[in-house]
């Protein structure tokens, strides 16, 4: 779902062919929701699996039996994980461009469902097994039915696909996290309560969402990235200790460098405290290795 000019919108991709179901909503509760998923599926047939994320919309009862009536299975992402439902979120982005820039939204789906993806065929070849027909002059022999080999369209496809992911894991530097078990004390990087216990493995359909259980009790969902292992002995009222000698950026205190100024009549002594210098041949320098010029004091 995405708003777009105060309005609200439904949009349903197939991650095979990657083809774009709009639905415009005049209500964002659940049954509307699921009145227009029956639509999307009387005309396209009605799914194995469908994955969405965790909005109100999606995990209701209204919806969990919803699924059960039409056979198919719900998986939801990661919450506030939207990259775990990536491809969704990739259809909206391309549908919201599609609508803020054609004049005619209706030819503009037509000509995204008409045009070649990077593996070669269109989304309406890959779904309906023929091109559609739009304001592009074409060759009447090019509209005949022709299924394409999806054994290669799979193939080029997951190539591509891992060659994104090289280029993303290079680019971010990333890198593979080491799993957690069950009964795994963890921080969680998300808004609330940071405290949590992972309380199983995570699912084969979600292999990076990990439920935990929160110091409330609460049970819930987080991506590993979303979660850091943390000692599993209990820590002291208060959470993390304050003591900033653990700290890993709690800086030493550098000594106090005194030095006397004798060109007065009455002698003063200066003393410096500077963080994070280093006193040589009774000149401070700084990390860096700037040198630092003691202040002029007026003789008053």
């Amino acid at each position: 779902m995405f708003v777009l000019n105060d309005q609200q919108y439904l949009t349903v991709v197939d991650y095979y062919s990657r083809w774009v179901e709009i639905a415009h909503l005049k209500q964002t509760t659940s049954p509307a929701v699921i009145e227009n998923l029956k639509s999307i599926f009387a005309r396209q047939s009605i799914p194995e699996v469908v994955v969405s994320d965790n909005g109100p919309q999606y995990d209701s009862r209204d919806f969990v039996k919803f699924a059960e009536s039409y056979g198919f299975t719900h998986i939801t992402s990661s919450p506030h994980h939207p990259q775990s439902n990536g491809e969704a979120e990739r259809a909206v982005q391309t549908v919201k461009n599609l609508l803020k820039k054609a004049k005619d939204p209706y030819i503009a789906l037509l000509n995204y469902r008409a045009t070649p993806l990077q593996q070669g065929e269109s989304p309406a070849e890959l779904l309906m097994g023929r091109k559609l027909r739009n304001k592009i002059p074409t060759h009447p022999s090019s509209y005949v039915p022709r299924q394409p080999d999806r054994i290669q369209f799979r193939e080029r496809d997951a190539r591509l696909k891992a060659q994104q992911k090289d280029n993303y894991d290079k680019r971010h530097r990333a890198r593979a996290l080491s799993p957690l078990p069950p009964g795994q004390r963890v921080w969680m990087r998300t808004p609330g309560t940071n405290q949590a216990v992972v309380t199983a493995t995570p699912s084969p359909s979600s292999p990076r969402s990990y439920p935990v259980q929160t110091n409330a009790g609460t049970n819930t969902r987080r991506n590993r990235r979303q979660l850091r292992r943390r000692s599993n002995q209990p820590q002291p009222e208060g959470g993390i200790p304050r003591s900033t000698s653990t700290l890993p950026w709690s800086a030493p205190q550098m000594p106090v460098q005194q030095s006397e100024e004798s060109s007065f009549s009455d002698t003063r002594q200066q003393t410096c405290d500077i963080p994070n210098a280093a006193v040589t041949d009774g000149m401070i320098k700084t990390r860096s290795g700037r040198l630092v010029k003691p202040r002029e004091r007026l003789d008053l």
